[in-house]
């Protein structure tokens, strides 16, 4: 029950403070989903340690068949390619995302 109440207050913090993006699996098609974006320089949500490299978190729900390395995602107009694969947060609801810049000239 408590898992419960848990994933439910998860979607309401990702509707209130997460962002639209496009998530397009390697070989797949874009969907929409909401994501926490920390870039570098930021703290992100638990203000305790400076981000030094892009990373994502999202719903696990989002991508039952996980992110791996490859996918991309697109956030106001910018595209990340993903770096390593998503990595299960907490109790398994979210995944955390290392990403990096698509390089110039790369086709979005």
């Amino acid at each position: 029950m408590l898992d419960d109440i848990f994933t439910r207050k998860l979607a309401v913090l990702y509707a209130r403070l997460g962002r639209d993006a496009q998530f397009t699996p390697a070989g797949g098609d874009a969907q929409p989903v909401r994501v926490l974006l920390d870039e570098p320089g930021s703290t992100g949500l638990d203000g305790m340690q400076m981000r030094t490299e892009p990373t994502i978190r999202m719903q696990a729900a989002d991508a039952p068949n996980g992110v791996h390395r490859g996918d991309r995602f697109t956030v106001a107009g910018k595209t990340w390619l993903v770096r390593e694969p998503g990595v299960p947060v907490l109790d398994g609801t979210e995944l955390q995302i290392e990403l990096k810049p698509l390089p110039a000239g790369a086709t979005a």
